[in-house]
């Protein structure tokens, strides 16, 4: 479920919106990328598959395939990889995510806390903010990632402590 409420406790520094999903939060990658392209195709979208770019000109917005060109506002490279020969580099970045975990919450508590349906949930505030109960009632909330290398700066402790002030300022019921 999506929505924006001001008056929610995933609101903070402005983020209004958020998704809550029931139960456990899973995405099925391959649901998710077909539901994207078929909202995108209903907006005018057109997608070439089983198409690969031979070469590309952003400046004009065309890419040649081996059986034509396409020239659009908006040329979008999708796939497992993207060809250095395009100036496109890839890199992978390492991030480190922190998760708090609670004791066992009563079913007061639960209720209390606006969690008796088990919904996890996940903000649109930067950095994340999301959190689901256990199937033993511990509630995990996580966020506040950071950039692999940092940790070297002694800012892991800062972000947990982070993710825990978070926690108790929109959550105080914890």
């Amino acid at each position: 479920e999506y929505f924006e409420n001001l008056n929610n406790p995933l609101y903070e520094d402005g983020a209004t919106l958020g998704l809550i999903t029931p139960g456990d939060s899973l995405i099925d990658p391959y649901q998710f990328c077909v539901a994207i392209a078929t909202q995108a195709v209903t907006l005018g979208l057109k997608i070439y598959e089983n198409s690969p770019v031979k070469s590309l000109d952003s400046k004009q917005g065309t890419c040649k395939t081996s059986i034509g060109s396409i020239t659009a506002d908006k040329v979008i490279l999708a796939g497992q990889s993207i060809p250095e020969q395009f100036g496109f580099k890839t890199k992978n970045v390492q991030l480190l995510s922190f998760c708090l975990a609670t004791e066992v919450l009563s079913n007061t508590k639960i209720k209390q806390l606006g969690l008796k349906n088990r919904n996890s949930f996940w903000d649109a505030a930067m950095p994340f903010f999301y959190g689901r109960l256990t199937p033993t009632n511990q509630f995990l909330l996580g966020g506040d990632d950071l950039w692999s290398p940092m940790k070297s700066l002694g800012l892991d402790r800062v972000k947990l402590n982070r993710l825990e002030e978070r926690m108790r300022q929109r959550m105080p019921a914890l």
